[in-house]
């Protein structure tokens, strides 16, 4: 399954460039960093998607029923009053997303880099 496991080996490529600032030899330390701990790294960012997918179907069937409530208003305005909550609320879960690769990223620096 080369799909996957080329986004194991590269999970942390955004973080290597932001903290470390390698640019050119990111791909490399990605590699690096995430060898043999490939497949757990892949399960732990599908598991931080699925957890923020299951928390937003709740969250578009909740401004569906916004959307409906709002109809009498007219049919675009309430779409973009039930768009705009939809998109405040998941901006409430977006930072579990963003810190998946980070904390993925300091995990595996304490594991392969820490002498203790």
């Amino acid at each position: 399954v080369p799909g996957p496991w080329l986004y194991g080996v590269f999970a942390v490529i955004a973080p290597v460039v932001a903290i470390e600032g390698r640019f050119l030899s990111a791909l490399g330390r990605s590699a690096a960093l995430t060898k043999g701990y490939r497949w757990p790294c892949l399960f732990y960012l599908l598991s931080v998607a699925i957890i923020v997918v299951s928390l937003n179907v709740p969250l578009a069937l909740l401004t569906g029923i916004l959307a409906s409530l709002l109809a009498p208003l007219g049919a675009t305005l309430s779409a973009l009053l039930a768009l705009l909550a939809f998109l405040i609320l998941f901006a409430l879960f977006l930072p579990i997303a963003a810190l998946a690769a980070p904390v993925l990223y300091v995990r595996l620096r304490e594991l392969k880099d820490d002498p203790a």
